[in-house]
């Protein structure tokens, strides 16, 4: 049993802390972006509306992207050999 301890914390830490991480970031960003909404609106001044970035899809960061992992695959198969 003592010896099963090692890969479940090694496993938690890797994919907890990133993931724990993250969302801590986000949420801090979030909450900083909120507060400065609330002051503005407390002073008065009407906050300009958030703006979405709009989708532009490019075909050839596509292909780049889908290249690039496909040769990281085979390079992984290839190591593993």
């Amino acid at each position: 049993m003592e010896e099963l301890w090692v890969p479940i914390i090694a496993i938690l830490c890797t994919i907890g802390l990133p993931v724990g991480f993250g969302m801590y970031l986000g949420l801090t960003s979030i909450r900083a972006e909120h507060k400065e909404r609330m002051d503005l609106i407390r002073q008065g001044i009407i906050p300009p509306e958030r703006m979405k970035k709009k989708a532009n899809p490019n075909r050839l960061v596509s292909l780049r992207n889908g290249i690039v992992l496909i040769a990281l695959g085979i390079g992984v198969i290839v190591g593993f050999l």
